[in-house]
């Protein structure tokens, strides 16, 4: 893995859970609203060697509920997958952040029961932040859908994905949309 950094805890990166984050390197997209511009560049030498993670996820079981794998762009990472299996043989969940340019790795490795959870990062001008959905599932009833994903989709404990968060960015209205909004109310 190419990894550019780590945040030993993190209490916002994946609901309800304290975690661990890596920031993986590179991405194929190179979005505008993108708040991590300088993992986009997937030439970037790695800054954190995966013992680092390995040493970090040994002093923090029983501390920690999981690890997020975001970026950059995660999917994009060949070894991500034996990233995830070893993670989760240390007894931690694997949260993972995508935009989604790799839908197949993405079904794949949530098939492998390689993924507890997913965060999808949307942007759209007319977007309302409390537009954004949480499409959760019980143990045994159907897996939640997002984008790339279908119905059915399984992860592992309960047999399924139990839930997608869907994030909304909003870009910032330019002086001249703030004019318009307050003039047509």
């Amino acid at each position: 893995l190419v990894i550019a950094g780590l945040v030993p805890m993190s209490t916002v990166d994946w609901p309800d859970h304290l975690t661990a984050t890596v920031f993986l390197q590179g991405c194929p997209w190179n979005c505008f609203y993108c708040h991590n511009q300088d993992l986009i560049p997937a030439r970037t030498p790695g800054q954190v060697a995966w013992e680092e993670v390995r040493a970090l996820l040994r002093r923090r079981r029983g501390l920690l509920d999981g690890v997020v794998l975001t970026g950059g762009e995660a999917l994009r990472q060949d070894a991500l997958a034996d990233a995830a299996r070893e993670v989760i043989d240390m007894g931690f969940q694997v949260g993972l952040h995508t935009a989604g340019p790799y839908p197949r790795r993405m079904r794949d490795m949530i098939e492998a029961g390689l993924i507890d959870w997913v965060g999808i990062p949307s942007a759209s001008p007319r977007a309302s932040p409390v537009s954004a959905p949480r499409a959760r599932s019980r143990a045994g009833g159907s897996a939640a859908t997002g984008p790339g994903m279908g119905e059915g989709v399984r992860g592992r404990g309960s047999g399924c994905l139990t839930e997608v968060l869907l994030a909304i960015t909003v870009p910032a209205a330019s002086p001249a949309e703030v004019w318009l909004r307050r003039r047509t109310g």
